[in-house]
């Protein structure tokens, strides 16, 4: 096939080769349900107007009211159950380094070991890194807000709230 000069009436001008630009038509594919595609006769408009629609019907007052009015936004699930798992991992780290080692005077005399004896050790062993988890969390959770705090405010400096 030969290329012709000019613009296909069948696409918008402006993505074809040797667009240059101006008043230029394109042609609008509308769907009329009662014509086939042969039988349709193309509709010209300008380059870049879009295409006449009804006019739309003004929002209902409280869909209106609710686009004015701003609402806080939710507290994020997810912040508020590190917030509680990073305290309870605090306090209860803590109480299990306090409760291994509030009886430092056991023993045993015997073949097997006590259980007891090895509830405390998982205490020895658990408790620090508990209490290590738990501290971490909170500081991770004091830079999170700090964050957060920062956002907003950097967001109402650019976006001042109308008076």
């Amino acid at each position: 096939m030969s290329e012709q000069p000019g613009v296909d009436p069948r696409f918008p001008a402006v993505f074809q080769r040797g667009y240059a630009g101006g008043g230029e038509t394109r042609v609008e594919a509308r769907h009329d349900p009662g014509a086939t595609s042969e039988g349709q006769a193309p509709v010209h408009g300008t380059i870049g107007t879009p295409p006449a629609a009804a006019p739309a019907a003004a929002p209902s007052e409280a869909v209106e009211r609710e686009l004015i009015e701003y609402e806080e936004p939710r507290r994020n699930p997810f912040i508020t159950a590190a917030s509680i798992m990073s305290a309870a991992l605090t306090v209860g780290g803590a109480w299990l380094v306090y409760w291994a080692n509030s009886s430092m005077n056991y023993g045993w005399s015997g073949d097997s070991v006590p259980v007891e004896v090895l509830i405390r050790q998982f205490g020895y062993m658990v408790g620090p890194s508990a209490v290590t988890a738990g501290l971490v969390g909170i500081v991770g959770l004091l830079f999170w807000h700090a964050a957060a705090w920062r956002r907003r405010a950097i967001a109402a400096q650019r976006h001042p709230e109308p008076r």
